[in-house]
């Protein structure tokens, strides 16, 4: 609050996409637009991912025992880019 520089702000990850492409997929839009990891979930899986072997399979691995975690929250999403589509 004085000018103290007390940290800094959580890395944001944003989703790009082509505007006319997303015009013509409405519910990926959708989808990206739900998008919503908390970054303490994005820290843990960089914090697997570090620890891993980093091939390919690691990080589908990662990324699926994630969504397996946070089922309700990926169903929510993907029944709006449904009803968007």
């Amino acid at each position: 609050p004085d000018g103290c520089q007390l940290g800094w702000l959580g890395a944001d990850i944003e989703v790009t996409a082509n505007s006319t492409w997303l015009g013509d997929n409405p519910a990926a839009e959708e989808l990206f637009n739900q998008l919503d990891i908390p970054m303490s979930d994005i820290a843990r899986a960089t914090g697997e991912y570090q620890q891993s072997g980093r091939s390919q399979a690691d990080v589908e691995a990662i990324a699926a025992g994630w969504i397996a975690n946070n089922r309700n929250l990926v169903d929510g999403w993907v029944a709006a880019a449904i009803r968007a589509g």
